[in-house]
């Protein structure tokens, strides 16, 4: 199996840039009950968050349940791109000069990750929620090499398939305006989330970085006292050094042979969309999902318990 750092590299870039959707906290609506009907009673357990608490329910509503964690689990498939490739053949460990290869294309690189993992935080505000989150990725990266003629022989065989396995932590903070009963008893909302995270490959020395800001915008609605309906899009930029980078790795081939390369890999676009869904069930459960397309698809199942 050729251990190439450059497929190593591109699957964790890959995996950790979905964490920005995966961490999104709950939308931030207050449970807006209708006003004939009793407020709920404040706990002395949790009186000092969210704070301004008393504010909310001084208007009719009530604020958010102070914690949550969710469960999370998220499938990525995506397509980078691999420019300025230059490689050098050598025929042993003695040949310290190689040959250089010139014409070797890298085409863009695909990848299909799943990740399993785990989100927790609180409401500092009713409209403020910060959050950790830890995720495991398992999945494979490929792509085509277009070889020089004059290489084709001694570098047939290359299997430019890989699996790899990440960790990934990081934290973030969510921040939400919404208006009542805009129409029809439908609240409109929009937030903006900021995370950072941090994550460690298999077989890579370095920890990459990565810092996403998103933008969202939806509607909300209460059908019954508990049950409640978000629906929302919205934009995503990624920046850090996750994102774009010069690589380089070395490829074994059949008996002493081996190739050693850099290359620039770099993500098709820093933005993306997506498209979400947040089915409130009581006020100590919901069930997130949500969508990415543009230079990507992803699809993540969020299942929230909140105390």
């Amino acid at each position: 199996m050729p251990k190439s750092k450059l497929l190593y590299l591109t699957t964790v870039v890959l995996s950790i840039m979905l964490f920005s959707n995966i961490a999104n906290a709950q939308q931030v609506t207050l449970d807006t009950y209708n006003e004939n009907e009793a407020q709920e009673e404040s706990n002395g357990v949790v009186d000092f968050i969210p704070l301004m608490q008393k504010e909310v329910r001084a208007i009719g509503a009530v604020p958010p349940k102070p914690f949550f964690v969710a469960p999370m689990f998220f499938y990525l498939n995506e397509n980078r791109n691999v420019s300025d490739v230059e490689a050098r053949w050598h025929s042993g460990p003695n040949d310290k000069e190689g040959l250089p290869i010139d014409g070797l294309v890298m085409n863009s690189v695909n990848s299909e990750t799943y990740s399993t993992g785990i989100r927790a935080g609180f409401w500092l505000f009713p409209f403020v929620s910060m959050y950790g989150f830890y995720a495991y990725t398992d999945g494979s990266t490929s792509f085509d090499v277009e070889i020089p003629d004059e290489f084709a022989s001694l570098m047939a065989g290359i299997d430019t398939t890989t699996k790899i396995s990440v960790h990934t932590g990081g934290v973030g903070i969510t921040a939400a305006y919404g208006m009542k009963d805009l129409f029809f008893k439908t609240d409109v909302f929009s937030n903006i989330d900021f995370n950072s995270s941090w994550s460690k490959v298999s077989l890579l020395d370095d920890i990459l970085y990565t810092a996403v800001v998103s933008m969202r915008a939806g509607i909300s609605k209460n059908f019954t006292r508990n049950f409640r309906t978000s629906m929302w899009i919205g934009g995503m930029f990624r920046a850090g050094s996750s994102t774009g980078t010069r690589v380089g790795g070395k490829y074994t081939l059949t008996g002493s042979n081996f190739a050693v390369y850099q290359a620039n890999q770099s993500s098709l676009s820093p933005w993306s969309m997506v498209v979400g869904l947040q089915v409130g069930i009581t006020r100590y459960f919901d069930i997130i999902t949500e969508f990415g397309f543009l230079n990507r698809f992803q699809a993540n199942v969020n299942l929230s318990f909140n105390f």
